[in-house]
């Protein structure tokens, strides 16, 4: 999602080019993104399904961010949660900060008995994360 957030390459152009025995040429953001999976509580262990969850569509599209519906489904007109991911929100600006600050914003459009990591996107998170790597591969 968050490659693919950033693509300005129509992608069934790309499929399309593939089948024509082409390759066109994928065209990039050079924005940062942010993904959160909105979990149900319990996740991983013992996630509780089959509770009810709300997303504010239009606030998230009108910050400016996405959200896709993942393991849900569809009863009577509302949402209920399985076992696993039940949303991606996703956040995209010029700097991490800012796609970090609007996916953030866009967890608070999402309500029921869900959590995510607070953590995920920011500076200190990714700067651990390289630091990792860099000792992994000197």
């Amino acid at each position: 999602m968050n490659v693919l957030s950033l693509l300005k390459t129509q992608f069934v152009d790309i499929l399309q080019s593939m089948a024509d025995g082409k390759i066109l040429p994928a065209v990039f953001s050079e924005s940062s993104t942010v993904v959160k999976y909105l979990v149900p509580v319990g996740y991983p262990e013992k996630p509780v399904s089959d509770a009810e969850i709300a997303v504010n569509e239009k606030r998230i599209w009108d910050s400016g961010a996405k959200y896709y519906y993942s393991s849900v489904y569809e009863r009577d007109g509302r949402t209920f949660t399985t076992h696993s991911r039940a949303v991606a929100v996703v956040g995209a600006s010029d700097s991490l900060s800012n796609a970090e600050e609007k996916a953030e914003d866009a967890c608070g459009c999402v309500s029921g008995p869900l959590w995510h990591r607070k953590d995920i996107g920011t500076r200190a998170l990714v700067q651990k994360r390289v630091e990792h790597m860099q000792r992994l591969r000197p």
